[in-house]
């Protein structure tokens, strides 16, 4: 935005011409405020259906937490609150389990965790996700889940090693909060468990994005959404 209203003060008769991934990049910000002339837009239904994306598949896990009485707070749901979900036991042993079979038949992804607590949350799926062992579904051996904690506070040289690591197969899972919603893809990454339940649309469409890239498998995405209890009129956004 900066460097747009740069250009327009140097040279305020410049056509400018404006690409961006996501239109809607903040709940209260839209590049229509930037550039006002729509000349092509592709949603992710159509990319999909132009076999541009890969096809997902989304199931519900639905839970007893009880949030019907969370307040939204700016363009999301407050994060005291849902760091009541850090230590649900029920919800974090189903959400490992669910990781645990996917993994067993050789797909990796990642987990979209509750905000606040300094990263309390995706640190605590990571621990408990490595405590678990499966039979590799390539080599038959028996061996542990490998996960790791993604965040803005590790430094980039270290979260691209991470990310290496993850291409090449040594990690299963990677946990995270904000980190991986945009800027990041993988063609690896084809699954996306939502531990996370969110009121803004424009955070549940980026994270979804994550796992779309098309890969050589012309595997299908997968997303298993936790279906928390919520008042009617205060619904996450799937």
């Amino acid at each position: 935005a900066k460097l747009t209203m740069q250009i327009t003060d140097c040279e305020p008769e410049a056509v400018k011409i404006g690409l961006t991934a996501t239109s809607e990049y903040g709940d209260k910000k839209n590049v229509s405020d930037l550039f006002p002339a729509l000349i092509h837009k592709l949603n992710l239904k159509e990319a999909i259906e132009l076999d541009i994306l890969a096809s997902p598949r989304a199931y519900l896990y639905k839970t007893e937490a009880n949030l019907k009485d969370i307040e939204i707070k700016g363009s999301d749901y407050d994060p005291e609150k849902l760091l009541e979900l850090l230590n649900n036991e029920a919800r974090n042993t189903a959400a490992v389990r669910i990781i645990k079979g996917f993994a067993e038949r050789g797909l990796r992804g990642i987990v979209s965790c509750v905000p606040g607590g300094n990263l309390e949350h995706a640190k605590r799926m990571a621990s408990l996700i490595r405590e678990e062992k499966i039979k590799d579904p390539a080599t038959g051996q028996e061996r542990a889940l490998s996960a790791e904690v993604v965040s803005g506070d590790i430094k980039k040289d270290e979260r691209s090693e991470i990310y290496e690591k993850f291409e090449k197969g040594e990690i299963d899972f990677l946990t995270f909060v904000d980190i991986l919603r945009e800027g990041w893809d993988s063609e690896t990454a084809k699954v996306l468990v939502n531990l996370r339940p969110t009121a803004s649309k424009v955070l549940a469409i980026q994270r979804l994005g994550r796992i779309l890239r098309k890969n050589p498998e012309e595997q299908d995405a997968v997303i298993v959404e936790f279906e928390d209890q919520f008042a009617l009129d205060k619904q996450p956004y799937t």
